[in-house]
């Protein structure tokens, strides 16, 4: 055990601690890196969902805008 907290701390030797702060370093920034690109795969994901349920969708009412709707004929019943 005390072997393993020495080289945690980094010993008394100037280089590895230097060293031991520099992997730390990298080590976040990789953290980081990792974290961002969870967030950007989330965020296609979601957006290849949503692209596939609007595919789902009927296609004749894709097309249909307020002005393609007569006020005197009844609303559309999906099937």
């Amino acid at each position: 055990m005390p072997k393993a907290l020495f080289g945690h701390l980094g010993g008394t030797d100037p280089r590895l601690i230097a060293e031991l702060a520099r992997l730390r370093d990298q080590v976040r920034l990789l953290e980081a890196a990792l974290e961002q690109s969870r967030r950007e795969c989330d965020a296609l994901s979601a957006a290849h969902l949503e692209r596939q349920l609007e595919e789902r969708i009927d296609p004749q009412f894709q097309s249909v805008s307020l002005i393609d709707l007569d006020e005197s004929a009844p609303a559309p019943v999906p099937a």
